[in-house]
């Protein structure tokens, strides 16, 4: 170990073991709900437009929420504010266990949708307050390890309740997860109160930060075709249980994200440009195995290599987002949930309309179009020199 490694201050403390819990959990009941729901809307007679809705319904709300809740945190502090989107996704979780229909679970995804967006840009941010500034990367990137596992783990899990019991007991199982996120959320030690400023200017939204966050758009909006369709897709194709994919994905980004981390510290700039040009390729080759998948390991297979780009590259927008707006850690963190989100939103919408139209197959052929604009909005018209802004982004001695 070399001696500037050995001063790097510690990263793993009690304060940040406590918020990836919280985010563990968290996320485990989101994504549980995400998989498992468009199953539930299928047998409840509704079609592939209308489980493409319900996500739709979730990420609009979190699109709304999102910007209001960075000016906030940056204005008046964090840990009211992530209680309260803590009770906001529990309540319709609890109530799901009742069965609703789906006007009724409609409404409902809208208030959780206000939930996430409090809740996960809440956690993220604490996040970025508690990592040290010169292990960002490293720390962001392995915070997010927390969605890796939950991706892993998730739909297996909700899948699997579902299969072997019923809808009710995986509504049970999500609520109790949390329950847990916001019986940990008492524990951990907030920034004081004294150092947020009342008088902070109200910016929905950064021109610093419009480049990671278009390359979050464009990601989410293919990432949401593996989010909303795949469960149903896997089964036309006879693969009962595709959670495989998932898997094998957040095994992939569990490595991934704490790397790509370690190498934006380091290489600053040069990292970045490393990260989105090997990434981007990995998204295409697995969206497009994804489309011809016959046996769950072309499954694990396409959703290793969709984890190892996934992971690559939304840590390090996440990581940009967050070192160009310095001293916004709410605004940045937000920024990002909120084109992330809309990401989703746009695609869950825009895949249920074409695989209506054209089926899964050629569908999930298409998702790589976005995917490949992120290319050109990364690299074309970008000057070849370091800018001002691209100084931000070498945090390192």
């Amino acid at each position: 170990m070399s001696g500037m490694e050995e001063k790097l201050p510690k990263l793993w403390t009690p304060n940040f073991i406590f918020i990836s819990l919280v985010g563990l959990c968290n996320a485990m009941a989101f994504q549980g709900l995400n998989v498992s729901l468009p199953v539930y809307i299928d047998e409840l007679g509704g079609s592939a437009g209308l489980a493409g809705l319900a996500m739709a319904t979730l990420t609009a709300a979190a699109v709304l929420a999102r910007p209001f809740v960075g000016l906030a945190l940056d204005k008046y502090g964090r840990k009211l504010i992530f209680v309260g989107g803590l009770l906001l996704f529990l309540l319709p979780s609890i109530t799901y266990i009742f069965i609703v229909p789906f006007w009724a679970l409609l409404m409902l995804r809208f208030v959780q949708g206000l939930g996430w967006g409090v809740t996960h840009t809440t956690a993220s941010t604490v996040a970025s307050d508690i990592v040290p500034p010169l292990r960002l990367g490293e720390g962001m990137g392995t915070y997010n390890v927390t969605g890796s596992i939950s991706f892993a783990l998730a739909p297996l899990m909700s899948l699997w309740l579902i299969n072997q019991f019923s809808f009710r007991t995986l509504f049970v199982v999500i609520s109790l997860l949390s329950v847990t996120a916001l019986i940990l959320s008492q524990v951990i030690k907030y920034p004081s109160q004294a150092q947020f400023s009342q008088e902070r200017k109200v910016e929905l939204f950064s021109k610093e930060a419009l480049r990671p966050a278009v390359l979050v758009l464009l990601i989410a909006i293919s990432h949401s075709s593996v989010l909303s369709f795949l469960a149903l897709f896997a089964r036309e194709k006879g693969i009962t249980n595709p959670g495989v994919f998932f898997v094998f994905m957040g095994l992939a980004t569990f490595f991934s994200r704490p790397l790509a981390g370690r190498l934006l510290d380091r290489l600053g700039r040069r990292g970045f440009d490393l990260a989105v040009g090997t990434a981007v390729p990995m998204l295409a080759i697995a969206l497009c195995s994804v489309a011809f998948i016959g046996a769950p390991w072309q499954l694990a297979v396409s959703g290793t290599i969709f984890g190892l780009g996934s992971g690559t590259i939304q840590s390090s927008m996440l990581t940009m987002t967050i070192k160009l707006l310095p001293g916004k850690h709410g605004s940045a963190n937000a920024i990002y949930g909120t084109f992330l989100d809309t990401g989703v939103a746009t695609g869950s919408l825009l895949w249920g309309v074409v695989a209506g139209l054209v089926g899964y197959q050629l569908m999930f052929g298409l998702t790589t179009v976005p995917v490949f604009l992120c290319l050109a909005v990364y690299f074309i018209g970008r000057p070849e020199r370091q800018t001002a802004t691209d100084h931000q982004l070498n945090l390192k001695d």
